[in-house]
């Protein structure tokens, strides 16, 4: 019997694109996911990294000594210097999670696996995987999304999104792309799965 190597598929998609409801269509499918913004989240845990954190961002992001996420977006959103320079600080640790998790995954006898990142092409890590997917939406129905969501201004939303790439380029680059809109008298969920069913199909039948 050939052995299948594991497949890794990068997710992508804008801010307010719809990446988390697609990666738990994923997870629902029994294909595990790895959130690589969460894991960076964690990162701040560390000691080590949440010093250069604070020394890269600036300490007016902390409140009662705990990081304001909504100060450091106000920042760091705003700053292209300052995102880069995050970027480049976490990459190292939410690689090593990543590797850590897909060797759990080989071990449990899965052969496919979903890496989950708002900044899969902007951190340059599209390369290392063998399928990429972007989602995709109406810029205003992101914005809409994202604000309701995290409680933020259009201004800052706004700003979010012009740190990202565009989806054009993303599009360009992607083996997939799944569009995440709202559609009156349609089940958005569910055409949202059977977008997910042909692609998982033109990925085992290419096999």
């Amino acid at each position: 019997i050939k052995q299948i190597n594991m497949i890794k598929i990068g997710l992508t998609g804008g801010v307010g694109s719809g990446k988390t409801t697609v990666s738990k269509i994923f997870e629902d499918k029994g294909i595990p996911v790895f959130n690589s913004d969460l894991c960076a989240r964690s990162a701040e845990n560390d000691p080590e990294i949440r010093k250069k954190f604070i020394d890269i961002v600036g300490e007016e992001i902390l409140v009662d000594g705990e990081i304001d996420r909504n100060k450091m977006r106000e920042i760091v959103f705003k700053n292209k210097e300052i995102l880069a320079n995050v970027n480049a600080l976490l990459k190292p640790y939410v690689i090593q999670k990543f590797s850590e998790f897909v060797k759990e995954q080989e071990v449990n006898g899965e052969i496919m696996v979903v890496f989950e990142s708002a900044i899969l092409f902007e951190s340059g890590a599209a390369n290392n995987f063998d399928h990429i997917i972007t989602v995709v939406a109406d810029k205003m129905t992101r914005a809409k999304r994202t604000m309701d969501r995290d409680n933020l201004t259009l201004d800052l939303v706004l700003a979010k999104m012009n740190v990202q790439l565009s989806d054009d380029y993303k599009i360009l680059r992607s083996d997939f792309v799944v569009v995440n809109e709202n559609m009156p008298f349609t089940d958005t969920r569910l055409l949202l799965e059977k977008q997910i069913d042909m692609i998982l199909n033109m990925i085992m039948n290419s096999l």
